[in-house]
């Protein structure tokens, strides 16, 4: 008996859920609205299993239409994901073709701390505002621009408008580099200018966080070298670069009279030259150079034994034999 109530409460649950995730998609524009017999529901991209939905209890079904990913509206509210934004105006609430929220009387954003949608504190134009800066995620909610200004979070910043945009990792304008960066302690962006433009303005192969501005060399948010006549360059991993004969690690300058930069190659999370295995910028003792190598993702090898890579490791050698 109790096994027939089993398979009954078993298959009820299989049934309700083959309901829920069979639902009607609503509009392609929007992977996280769906409707079912029991109304509109919410759930972000459409990951119910994981990240849960909510049903817009309030939503009138046959006027219910989608705006944008995260936006809908029907007669009485405008919503963004689950929530009503309460200070919209419904008959004018519309989504631009940048994914701008607007009504007749403001510009929406989704505020990072509630999770809500409300209206710009910053004095925006309303026709002309719009999202402009993409990155590998998609549309980057930071920066708006409006016809005279560009906002950083909802704060107007000193750029060219005309020409500011994302360049791999930094912005530029017309005249400047500049470096997007988190006050941590204060738990706000910052714009920091980094060097003023020159050419060639070229990012270096092999790293995402080394920049050439003419005769400078740019790591993250700061100048690494100035004015150098630069006949060569290597980058070998983020944080690690060769220019001419000198070796940086973290944007500076290390091991100048150590390292062998003719020699120098990457071996799996090391380098390693014709004398040396190193470590970021420190020389790891005690392994032969000339025959290590690597035998699996964390695991080396050289004359006198095998080693594999040591995730405890701080300070000391990250390398410990097996």
């Amino acid at each position: 008996m109790k096994t027939n109530v089993f398979k009954i409460s078993a298959s009820a649950i299989v049934c309700t859920l083959f309901i829920i995730s069979c639902g009607k998609q609503i509009d392609p524009k929007s992977d996280g609205y769906y409707k079912t017999f029991k109304g509109i529901y919410y759930s972000p991209n459409n990951n119910w299993f994981e990240l849960g939905l909510t049903y817009l209890d309030d939503a009138d079904s046959k006027s219910f239409i989608v705006l944008g990913q995260n936006y809908a509206k029907d007669k009485n509210h405008a919503y963004y994901k689950s929530k009503i934004i309460k200070e919209a105006d419904v008959e004018t609430f519309y989504v631009d073709t940048t994914g701008l929220a607007k009504d007749k009387n403001n510009v929406f954003v989704s505020d990072y701390y509630t999770s809500e949608c409300r209206p710009t504190v910053c004095d925006i134009d309303i026709m002309t505002a719009q999202y402009f800066v993409h990155n590998q995620n998609g549309q980057d909610h930071l920066w708006l621009r409006d016809k005279n200004y560009v906002y950083l979070n909802e704060k107007r910043i000193d750029v060219d408008r005309n020409t500011f945009k994302a360049f791999h990792e930094w912005f530029i304008d017309k005249n400047w580099i500049y470096f997007l960066y988190c006050d941590s302690e204060k738990e706000e962006y910052k714009l920091l200018s980094v060097d003023s433009i020159q050419n060639p303005l070229e990012t270096i192969s092999g790293t995402a966080f080394y920049l050439r501005n003419g005769k400078d060399i740019i790591y993250l948010g700061k100048i690494a070298m100035h004015n150098v006549d630069i006949k060569s360059i290597k980058a070998l991993d983020f944080t690690t670069c060769v220019v001419n004969d000198l070796f940086l690690f973290d944007g500076n300058v290390r091991l100048k009279d150590t390292i062998d930069v003719i020699t120098l190659q990457t071996v799996g999370c090391f380098l390693k030259d014709k004398n040396h295995i190193y470590y970021g910028a420190e020389i790891l003792k005690g392994i032969d150079a000339a025959t290590f190598r690597q035998t699996e993702e964390y695991c080396y090898k050289d004359k006198n034994g095998n080693y594999e890579f040591d995730f405890s490791a701080k300070k000391r050698s990250p390398l410990k034999r097996k």
